[in-house]
């Protein structure tokens, strides 16, 4: 089994706990004027935030965070997310899902960042 085919595994799975959903981009035009400073992913990821006026934007890229951040939006990373889903009984230990993103998509996190996203984590 290929990582890519896991993943998408992993990803249908997780839309069918109605936890997530998946969802398209109204406004492609502000897409388009994102996609000069970030990816496609990033871009549209970010227009979708804000027209759907969610209460988190996940990135982990520094560019799409500025932007982000600037736009008045709320950020989380990864690590952040899995301690919250961790924390909500959502995902396995949040250190068991670093040391396999670490192990499997050689995935670079400090324990320092590790530790305080599970201690944010609380106050979310």
């Amino acid at each position: 089994m290929n990582k890519k085919f896991r993943f998408r595994y992993r990803l249908r799975k997780l839309y069918q706990t109605s936890v997530y959903e998946r969802c398209a981009c109204a406004d492609k035009y502000s897409v388009q004027l994102l996609e000069r400073d970030l990816g496609s992913g990033e871009a549209e990821a970010l227009t979708q935030a804000q027209e759907k006026e969610a209460g988190f934007f996940v990135a982990d890229e520094i560019r799409a965070r500025t932007i982000a951040e600037r736009r008045g939006l709320r950020l989380i990373g990864t690590v952040g997310l899995l301690a919250r889903l961790s924390r909500e009984k959502l995902a396995e230990d949040t250190h068991a899902l670093v040391q396999k993103l670490r192990r499997d998509l050689k995935f670079r996190v400090t324990d320092a960042v590790v530790t305080r996203a599970i201690a944010d984590s609380e106050t979310l």
